[in-house]
């Protein structure tokens, strides 16, 4: 990220934006990641996918689930490994839950074919990274995201366009009813899709690595 690259550098951040080249994220097969379609009905899908690490912001997560046990209208989902040699978060926090409209899914080997059945993302995550490789999925996919406004979160959420900024619980809560509205996921899924092709596309990822890398003078020693 760019915050990131002006740490790094300190006191001579003045040499950023002259010497420093920002590449966004890997990209994304957009080919393969296909918008989905649109789905008017009562019962919405709604996915968090992530390692299973304590700054990932599951807890925010699982009380969100708990928040709409005995609501029909939902089925929340849960994908991802559970990562024991460096982790602070209990997964039986995790298989305890036994709502009806929730479901661990572990770990997905097929994350595309998952995602054609998601309508909405949840991302509450505040841990420092790059661009996650599986925001950009949900992009290429025109799945609306909801997430806290973090470094990373404000290059690929875009507040009430593809998705949702989430200062708290209630906020998440609040905005998945939101997203209930067909138009409003249709128009948010039409953003995202046009915004990803332009910014993330796989193609355009490579083609500026390879224009990085010719730019670069080599000299032999």
């Amino acid at each position: 990220k760019a915050e990131d690259a002006e740490k790094v550098l300190g006191k001579y951040k003045f040499l950023y934006k002259k010497n420093i080249n920002i590449i966004p994220g890997s990209g994304v097969n957009t080919k393969l990641f296909k918008k989905n379609t649109i789905r008017d009905n009562n019962k919405l899908n709604i996915l968090m996918a992530s390692r299973i690490i304590k700054h990932k912001g599951i807890d925010v997560f699982l009380d969100l689930v708990r928040n709409f046990k005995n609501q029909n209208h939902f089925n929340f989902y849960f994908a991802g490994i559970h990562e024991y040699k460096f982790n602070q978060f209990d997964i039986k926090n995790i298989l305890k839950i036994k709502q009806k409209n929730f479901k661990f899914l572990g770990e997905v080997k097929n994350m595309k074919k998952l995602l054609e059945k998601i309508d909405i993302v949840v991302y509450p995550s505040k841990y420092g990274e790059g661009i996650p490789k599986f925001l950009i999925e949900c992009m290429s996919c025109g799945i609306p995201i909801l997430g806290y406004r973090t470094d990373t979160n404000k290059y690929l959420i875009f507040n009430n366009k593809s998705g949702f900024f989430c200062n708290n619980h209630d906020e998440y809560a609040i905005n998945i009813k939101k997203l209930q509205d067909y138009k409003l996921r249709k128009k948010f899924s039409n953003f995202s899709r046009k915004y990803c092709i332009n910014q993330f596309d796989i193609s355009k990822i490579n083609l500026l690595h390879l224009n990085l890398y010719n730019s670069i003078n080599f000299t032999t020693i």
